[in-house]
């Protein structure tokens, strides 16, 4: 560990100010003082790429010794390749875990079984669901004696709650570890196969709002007189003009972005899907697009290695809602992935290979070979169909008339493609 550079008394003396600010010990600990003066211990950490942050209690209840005892502790853990905040969640569910055979013991191996498979945001959905639902009630019971009462009253004390969404994933995480159990001969049947008949059905899912293309035109002039925020309105017509996902254009940096070649790389981890499946994508840039890359260019470049969109959001990006809430200021309710489904339709419309349109959506089919077939395939395509539609958003905004897709130059196209 670095040079210790914090003393009790420091931490005692220190006076709260009108926003919480940090006291920096070394060694990536931190004392957050807040407003109220409560002083809290925080461990600050990277690990795949990612910044993370783990909290060691409040001060003086967790001491300045003990916390960096736990400083240690997890700057080991690191050490050896192991994510300290995932750690110590197994470790939770782990002392659950008391004999071999019970709910508990049984969800460990399946967690253990799967993780390396599925993406951090699935699995932390299972452990919150595990921990906050079924590991109380159920977890120290032997496993072969839960039964279809059991299971359900958890379901109905989820339901009583009012978040019946919550009741319906508590339960396929129940099933998927009970058909877990009947896999490694610990059950013979499942109790919960058919507990979704006693709940109320699922809430319809709410599709994500989409902009028409009568709209693209209103909302971009609105954007550019609303007074929106620099970033985001470049976030917002890149998301326009590329159709990229919402993450996958959060978590950009400068590094991805070859102005020379007129293309976007986005590396397998900002993208979405299941680790095994997660691969490299790349979008032609449109001159539209790489006109508002220039300029954002001019605004937040630091280095390769820094955010295309920098913001007061989780690990310094533009947070999740930002691109929402902006569209609503301005009077659309709209999101990022509304803007792939008028992508979608409008060059559906016009003519464009359905493949090259799912290509440039980075929508992944069939196994690995189908894939690399997908990704060497349909480029030609692409750039121009991505042209064509910079062109549309462009004389939209402006008022004037859409450009049309001459039949010659889709057959063009498609005679490109087929020598790829």
């Amino acid at each position: 560990m670095s040079e210790k550079l914090l003393l009790d008394s420091m931490i005692k003396r220190a006076r709260p100010r009108a926003k919480p600010y940090t006291l920096n010990d070394g060694g990536g600990l931190f004392v957050i003082i807040h407003p109220d003066a409560k002083r809290y211990f925080q461990f600050r950490y990277s690990y795949g790429k990612r910044q993370r942050r783990m909290q060691f209690g409040a001060w003086p209840r967790v001491t300045l010794a003990e916390a960096r005892k736990l400083t240690e502790q997890q700057r080991e853990a690191l050490s050896k390749g192991r994510d300290p905040i995932t750690a110590r969640r197994l470790g939770k569910l782990q002392k659950i875990a008391e004999t071999e055979g019970t709910f508990a013991s049984i969800t460990m191996q399946w967690l253990k079984r799967n993780q390396k498979q599925w993406s951090q945001r699935n699995y932390d959905r299972h452990v919150g669901l595990l921990r906050l639902w079924l590991l109380p009630h159920l977890g120290a019971l032997p496993i072969t004696q839960i039964n279809t009462v059991n299971a359900l009253s958890v379901l109905r004390e989820i339901e009583a709650k009012g978040v019946l969404h919550t009741a319906h994933q508590a339960l396929t995480t129940a099933r998927m570890i009970f058909d877990f159990a009947i896999s490694v001969g610990v059950l013979q049947t499942n109790p919960a196969d058919r507990l979704h008949k006693a709940l109320p059905p699922r809430p319809k899912t709410q599709h994500h709002p989409a902009l028409s293309i009568d709209q693209v035109g209103p909302m971009l002039r609105a954007l550019e007189a609303g007074g929106t925020y620099p970033v985001t309105k470049a976030a917002i017509r890149l998301a326009l003009l590329l159709g990229l996902r919402d993450t996958t254009l959060r978590t950009a940096q400068w590094k991805e972005i070859d102005f020379e070649g007129a293309q976007w790389n986005c590396p397998a981890e900002h993208m979405k899907g299941r680790k095994d499946r997660k691969r490299e994508y790349s979008t032609p840039l449109s001159k539209q697009a790489i006109a508002v890359l220039k300029e954002l260019h001019r605004l937040t470049f630091r280095g390769p290695d820094t955010c295309v969109f920098p913001g007061s959001g989780k690990n310094g990006r533009v947070s999740p809602s930002t691109l929402g809430d902006a569209l609503k200021r301005l009077s659309f309710n709209a999101t990022t992935h509304g803007m792939r489904a008028l992508l979608t339709s409008h060059l559906s419309e016009c003519g464009f290979r359905q493949e090259a349109i799912q290509a440039q959506l980075a929508h992944v089919h069939g196994d690995q070979t189908d894939q690399a077939y997908m990704r060497s395939n349909f480029w030609a395509h692409r750039v121009e169909m991505m042209s064509f539609w910079g062109q549309t958003v462009s004389a939209l905004e402006m008022g004037k008339p859409t450009p049309q897709v001459k039949g010659d130059n889709l057959r063009r196209i498609r005679a490109a493609d087929d020598k790829q």
